[in-house]
């Protein structure tokens, strides 16, 4: 009898340690109250957006953050300020990461640029415009997802060191 009180002894002890050591092992999927749209993807708790999307579940198109209307100023070469407006239109042609911008002050001027988003700043990034005499850059950044500020530089290319010639400064919110 004593045996069998030492074995019965012995086979429950193995058996609660193994039920612990499998129960505390068993990791638990962290994607698994994790809904994530658009065709993103779950990897650690976390979702992966697909490019055109961001936010924590993929829910928002990345061209809606500097889509609409901005009134502001634009100031050139440290003048005197001009109220302006600046039109964003955001997935033009269906491409994820395009946008259209028109300048109230230059309505003529339509430019397509593309969204680049890094952990902390929304920007546009835009072509040069490039003639024999002039090189026009233009950056725009968003900031707290309603004040954009968009710049343009217009370049003497006919010397080497190409100075500036225009700057602009546009400073509007939504």
């Amino acid at each position: 009898m004593k045996l069998w009180k030492s074995v019965l002894l012995t086979s429950s002890i193995f058996i609660a340690t193994a039920g612990l050591i499998t129960y505390t092992s068993c990791e638990k999927d962290p994607c698994t109250n994790v809904e994530c749209q658009n065709g993103g993807s779950c990897n650690g708790g976390a979702c992966k957006c697909p490019t055109g999307y961001d936010g924590p579940t993929c829910q928002t198109k990345t061209t809606d953050h500097f889509a609409g209307t901005y009134a502001g100023f634009t100031e050139c070469n440290n003048a005197a300020q001009v109220i302006d407006s600046i039109f964003i239109t955001g997935n033009i042609n269906h491409a994820p990461l395009t946008v259209m911008v028109v300048q109230k002050q230059h309505p003529t001027d339509v430019l397509y640029g593309t969204v680049n988003i890094n952990e902390t700043t929304f920007e546009l990034n835009f072509p040069d415009e490039v003639t024999t005499k002039h090189r026009k850059t233009y950056h725009a950044t968003l900031q707290s997802n309603n004040k954009l500020v968009f710049d343009t530089y217009e370049y003497d290319t006919t010397t080497m060191a190409g100075p500036i010639t225009t700057k602009c400064t546009f400073v509007g919110t939504k």
